[in-house]
């Protein structure tokens, strides 16, 4: 085996993770309160994320986030509860002895909190940290060695990346919790359990999960090249010492990590709300009032979508679709205990209905003349689409939208 000797990218290249030119930058809230419900619907939306890619196992796996309002106290998920199910309420939040303080009255995974516990309170600049026992991840821990600087993705981990080699069984004793916590060290953010699996770290949700996706797919390089020069005539290289530490410097920081993570998340938020979106780009859930659809036609208006979370109550929701309404010059007309919709020529209509968490606006287009009427399920009389989806419903013809939420990461 050999080790190569790169060409340094120069900065330029790299211009994507410059303060200036940030394709994403890390959101920032004006309370605690703000930061912890937007990190509660990352972790679920991680989860999520992680079970269509392949990493729920039965009971085994977990992620943790400090709260942000709270901080000696964390957020853990349920044990039990497959992945792609987890949402917000969900989640149980602990004190530091695993009691439960609030959240989903559901038990916690014992080991998983034992695990975290000890990480979080080693290392205060540690917020979230993911363990799960995904296949290529276990499946290069039983070598217990690190991975090798084989790629670009591969350098998001150097020097950044320790080897906990004494597997103790199921981790079920505090003092093999403070050990592995002690393996990371004061700044290492990622840790192979030696015939366990791999555990990754950040500031944020999106830091790491975003880290575990690519150490597992690390893994899986690995593994590959590995079985590849089993046979003759073939030897690794490797990327050398300052080409790696600049290839870190450039993609393995907060932000980028960051950006790695959220076309994830807005895939996943596309598949929960079974909603195709018309080329404008989707900002929910991060903010309360966003604007996520526009159809390709121009005599279509836009569709404002007002969610409604855990942390937003009924009040709320009416205050901002007048907010919207008055924003947009449209009259909103009220709201309906049922699901109908609402015929008329440019109005809108509300349908908030509480015991679902769902929220219904339709849009009508302004100036249609008489006759014009949006279709609410009849598809014989008008080319719409009606579609119902654990509270999602929506009608589409040449002269209305209507879109309602009642799934999403935050119910």
């Amino acid at each position: 085996m050999s080790s190569t000797t790169t060409t340094t990218t120069s900065k330029a290249s790299l211009s994507i993770s410059q303060p200036k030119n940030r394709l994403h930058q890390i959101p920032q809230f004006s309370t605690p309160e703000a930061k912890r419900r937007w990190q509660l619907e990352q972790m679920a939306g991680a989860f999520r994320i992680f079970a269509r890619l392949g990493f729920a196992d039965g009971g085994s796996g977990h992620i943790s986030l400090r709260d942000p309002v709270q901080p000696d106290t964390f957020w853990l998920n349920p044990y039990g509860v497959h992945f792609g199910l987890l949402k917000v309420s969900d989640m149980v939040h602990v004190n530091e002895d695993g009691e439960r303080i609030g959240g989903a009255d559901r038990p916690v995974n014992t080991a998983g909190f034992i695990i975290h516990a000890a990480i979080h309170k080693r290392r205060p600049d540690i917020n979230a940290a993911c363990h799960f026992h995904s296949p290529y991840g276990r499946a290069w821990s039983t070598f217990g060695k690190p991975i090798d600087m084989l790629n670009q993705d591969s350098c998001m981990f150097y020097n950044d990346l320790a080897v906990y080699a004494n597997f103790g069984g199921v981790v079920f004793a505090k003092e093999e919790g403070l050990r592995l916590a002690d393996t990371l060290g004061p700044t290492k953010k990622n840790l192979i359990l030696q015939n366990h699996g791999i555990l990754t770290s950040g500031g944020t949700i999106a830091e790491a999960a975003a880290f575990f996706i690519a150490l597992e797919r690390a893994c899986q390089t690995q593994l590959l090249v590995e079985a590849s020069i089993a046979g003759p005539g073939l030897q690794k290289t490797f990327v050398g010492d300052e080409e790696a530490q600049y290839t870190k410097d450039g993609t393995g920081t907060p932000e980028v990590m960051y950006m790695q993570f959220e076309p994830e998340y807005q895939y996943i938020l596309a598949r929960i709300l079974k909603y195709q979106r018309f080329g404008l780009g989707n900002e929910f859930p991060l903010k309360p009032i966003g604007v996520i659809a526009r159809s390709t036609r121009a005599n279509v208006p836009e569709m404002a979508v007002i969610r409604e979370s855990p942390y937003t109550d009924t009040a709320r929701i009416n205050a901002q679709l007048q907010q919207v309404s008055a924003s947009q010059s449209r009259t909103v007309i009220g709201q309906h205990p049922d699901r109908s919709v609402n015929r008329g020529n440019g109005q809108e209509a509300g349908n908030l209905n509480e015991g679902r968490r769902s929220y219904r606006l339709e849009i009508g287009l302004p100036g249609l003349g008489s006759g014009q009427e949006a279709a609410a399920g009849n598809d014989a009389d008008s080319p719409s689409l009606c579609e119902s989806y654990r509270g999602l419903h929506k009608t589409i013809n040449k002269s209305i939208f209507v879109v309602a939420i009642g799934d999403n990461l935050s119910f």
